[in-house]
């Protein structure tokens, strides 16, 4: 998934932040019959003023046929050692925090950490894509890149990749 936005700060400089989702995956073939993310969008994370964090979310299907559709989700980024990090192709990078949720929605989240397993999810469709769910998702994740960390960095345009990886409970 592509995450972007352009930061401007009160000093003229523009930072454009991006985020591409390039990968979703499932642990094996017997696995890929038993679970699924669809629905996964790119997340902009618009134009920096100079004040406030950025922040983008998406709402997901997660399908999953394991007892009472329950599922484990890891989330890496593209970072050194898979961290949750931006890069504008200079040296500096910029780092983000990475949020899961069971739900459609914020609240209740919580903080993932990069390559460590979120395990007992619940909520996810029997179903593929969710066919019955009034919504067509059934899970959130969201983003964040605060202000101190966007005041610190080089006028650029940033980007990354988040991948997210379903497995068992």
């Amino acid at each position: 998934m592509r995450i972007g936005a352009t930061i401007k700060s009160k000093i003229f400089f523009a930072i454009t932040v991006g985020f591409l989702l390039c990968c979703v995956s499932v642990p094996d073939r017997a696995q890929a019959q038993n679970m699924e993310i669809n629905n996964v969008d790119d997340l902009a994370l618009g134009t920096w003023s100079g004040v406030g964090d950025l922040s983008a979310s998406d709402n997901v299907c997660i399908h999953s046929k394991h007892t009472n559709q329950t599922y484990g989700i890891t989330l890496t980024g593209d970072g050194a050692g898979g961290a949750f990090t931006l890069s504008s192709g200079a040296p500096t990078t910029l780092p983000y925090r990475v949020f899961w949720n069971d739900d459609i929605s914020l609240t209740g989240r919580v903080e993932v950490f990069a390559g460590v397993k979120l395990g007992n999810q619940t909520g996810g469709s029997r179903f593929r894509n969710c066919r019955f769910v009034p919504t067509g998702t059934n899970a959130n994740f969201s983003v964040e890149v605060s202000a101190t960390d966007l005041e610190g960095v080089q006028s650029g345009s940033y980007s990354g990749v988040l991948t997210l990886f379903l497995s068992p409970p």
